[in-house]
């Protein structure tokens, strides 16, 4: 978008014309015969040849004194030429040229703050299973550089947990830490975007039992689907960044399943972590949120609660976080994107431009020269 601003100093200078009156200038003579003969080259008149100067600049290297205005009704000595500088619409077009560009440019621009990780911004949680014997820890390194870090170890199948979280659970499970900084509401016909932006690492996984364990690194999204209260039911979008399942790693699926009378949608991504690997993912979650709707039949949802975490059953699996934010930016419900809109404005602009230009052209056919 910073293109796009190279436009605006003329358009102020545009919308900062002067006013409707008189100007004055002595000419000297070899220069009226100069743009005489100009004139007669160009097809043009004397009055068209020093607006156009004018209007590139050229004029005043050709005469360096400043021009003296003489308002509306102009009188003055012999040998002075005198300039008709323009109307009072002109510059109203220019002011209704700016705002057509103030109206479109933050209907690409506007952005919330749904979900930003900070060390005091969030819950750290260990849950040990259902057979309460699995460990972990869940907290925020600060030296050498500020890290989240997250271990989970299950021996006995106890589906073990270690996560960070924000926001409103489910089953009156209770609030963690504090509501989101925004909890959007999604429609089929959503004119918001939710997109992630993560930084984190795979230390190591392993799975106890080859053919039988379950080790993932993942953010899950709670939503109220609007269908019965949020506290006995709710509807999850999970992304998972790593998953090991059964006997394999698995990538590039999607899952669909009831847990805890909840419906799920889970997505393995097909651009996996690694161990050992650092990796950034910046990712558009509607068509995850979308996806996950369409399944469950939902026409709206509300964002209660997000969860950072890792889990193991018959397996370890230790990860760090970096930086994670989710932001919110609004785009035109018609489905154009950002870029097509601002395109359009450009366009827009330019048309606009020209018609000041050719306006002011045929204005000029109103200078009066005086000798």
């Amino acid at each position: 978008m910073k293109a796009y601003y190279s436009i605006l100093p003329y358009f102020i200078a545009c919308v900062s014309m002067p006013r409707k009156g008189f100007k004055s200038l002595t000419l000297p003579e070899d220069l009226y015969c100069e743009l005489q003969d100009r004139a007669k080259l160009y097809g043009t008149t004397v009055q068209g040849i020093i607006k156009m100067m004018v209007f590139d600049g050229t004029f005043s290297q050709k005469v360096p004194s400043e021009p003296q205005d003489l308002g509306s009704n102009p009188s003055g000595p012999a040998n002075k030429i005198l300039l008709y500088c323009g109307s009072k619409s002109m510059k109203k077009q220019a002011h209704i040229y700016m705002l057509v560009w103030v109206m479109i440019f933050p209907a690409v621009n506007s952005s919330l703050e749904v979900f930003s990780l900070q060390p005091g911004g969030v819950c750290y949680e260990v849950w040990g299973g259902f057979n309460g014997d699995a460990v972990g820890n869940s907290t925020y390194i600060t030296e050498p550089y500020g890290k989240f870090v997250m271990w989970i170890n299950d021996t006995s199948g106890s589906w073990g947990l270690s996560k960070l979280s924000r926001g409103l659970m489910p089953h009156y499970w209770g609030l963690r830490h504090a509501p989101l900084d925004n909890e959007l509401e999604i429609r089929n016909d959503s004119n918001w975007r939710m997109i992630l932006n993560i930084d984190l690492r795979l230390i190591q996984y392993i799975p106890y039992d080859p053919g039988n364990s379950s080790t993932n690194v993942a953010i899950v999204l709670f939503f109220d689907g609007y269908k019965t209260d949020y506290q006995e039911k709710c509807y999850q979008t999970e992304i998972q960044f790593f998953s090991y399942f059964g006997d394999s790693v698995q990538k590039n699926q999607a899952w669909y399943f009831e847990w805890r009378n909840d419906s799920v949608a889970q997505f393995k991504l097909a651009d996996n972590l690694q161990p050992g690997e650092y990796k950034h993912y910046s990712i558009d979650l509607n068509p995850y949120i979308q996806n996950m709707m369409e399944h469950y039949g939902l026409d709206r949802v509300k964002l209660k609660h997000i969860e950072i975490f890792t889990e193991a059953y018959k397996g370890y699996c230790e990860f760090e976080v970096y930086s994670a934010n989710i932001s919110a930016e609004q785009v035109p419900a018609s489905h154009y994107t950002p870029e097509l809109i601002a395109l359009v404005g450009l366009v827009l602009m330019s048309c606009l431009l020209v018609i000041l230009i050719r306006k002011r052209r045929r204005i000029s056919q109103n200078i009066v020269l005086k000798t």
